[in-house]
């Protein structure tokens, strides 16, 4: 019985042994890591990772030296409106107010909701004109729609 011994028990069929073929030259050189390849990629992710984070950090409104906010330009509009309402004192702004510049003059579209006469909740667009002047917004034109 070939391939068997004391210690291996008889298992009919082919002989578990089989001859092996000689190595060749590419078996026995040692094999490349490719850890290389997995340190350039992640490094590749972190500098696209950064840049994309500097592009955002930078692309945002840039800061002005000093003067009133769009937040209160806005706010002023929302106080412009009010007077302009069947009943004022239900007002309520739902927000996403859009301000458009060109120059010093500056527009704001938004929404209100307002009781009208009847006592209905009712949403109505608005639309705000002002200059900057100087230090302050100068409100000089509101339409309620």
């Amino acid at each position: 019985m070939r391939g068997v011994t004391p210690q291996t028990p008889y298992v009919p069929g082919p002989s578990p042994v089989r001859p092996e073929e000689p190595f060749t030259l590419q078996q026995m050189a040692p094999r490349r890591s490719s850890r290389w390849m997995l340190w350039l990629v992640a490094g590749l992710v972190v500098l696209g990772l950064t840049g994309t984070g500097a592009a955002f950090w930078m692309s945002g409104e840039p800061a002005r030296e000093s003067g009133p906010s769009q937040t209160q330009l806005v706010d002023q509009c929302r106080e412009a409106v009010r007077p302009k309402l069947k009943a004022p004192s239900t007002a309520q702004f739902p927000g996403g107010e859009k301000v458009e510049s060109s120059g010093t003059t500056y527009r704001v579209f938004g929404q209100v909701d307002a009781q009208n006469s009847f006592g209905a909740m009712l949403r109505t667009d608005y639309r705000c004109v002002a200059t900057l002047d100087g230090a302050e917004w100068d409100v000089y034109s509101v339409e309620v729609s």
